[in-house]
């Protein structure tokens, strides 16, 4: 049983992490964009 919880905790923390990094990249995607189109 301790075993499942902390799988699904560990699981929760890998999901959040990789939507934190994605977030992240879009961020700087968009604000790369951003930059092209106030430059231009």
């Amino acid at each position: 049983m301790p075993l499942k919880g902390l799988s699904e905790d560990s699981q929760l923390l890998i999901t959040k992490f990789l939507y934190q990094k994605k977030a992240e990249e879009e961020k700087k995607r968009t604000r790369g964009l951003q930059l092209r189109i106030f430059n231009l």
